[in-house]
């Protein structure tokens, strides 16, 4: 993998894994200003509008990866950050799945599950996506 592959990697994981935790933290931890506001913060659409605007990024970035990278280290059976590797491909289908199907249901409880099932993946593979990168520099 190129530096400049890399960075892109970084650079997609850091503005949807950011904009994700901050439009969580705009919708259910702040209070709203106004008690008849329909959102908890002035900037939320705005960041919720970044978050879905560069998940294609994400996704473009992990495909990039997965061909340059991920396939050739599973091939070659390299113990080196394997485990949290296949775990990040793991959560990555289920992860972009529930963003999809979030923008599309609209019956209440379809909207639930996919919007839990979104949190968790995107928490873990944040989580994740830390850990593999620090064990590299171990």
């Amino acid at each position: 993998m190129t530096p400049r592959e890399a960075r892109l990697n970084h650079l997609a994981n850091f503005l949807v894994g950011g904009t994700g935790v901050l439009w969580i933290w705009m919708r259910y931890f702040m209070d709203p200003l106004d008690e008849f506001a329909v959102i908890n913060h002035p900037l939320e659409p705005s960041i919720a509008a970044l978050h879905l605007i560069t998940a294609p990024l994400l996704v473009f970035a992990v495909g990039l990866i997965w061909r340059i990278h991920a396939w050739e280290k599973y091939r070659s059976k390299s113990p080196i950050r394997r485990r949290t590797g296949i775990l990040l491909y793991t959560l990555f289908i289920p992860l972009v799945a529930s963003g999809y199907f979030l923008q599309i249901v609209e019956e209440e409880v379809s909207r639930s599950l996919w919007l839990a099932t979104h949190l968790i993946t995107g928490g873990a593979w944040i989580l994740v996506y830390v850990g593999h990168q620090l064990l590299r520099k171990s």
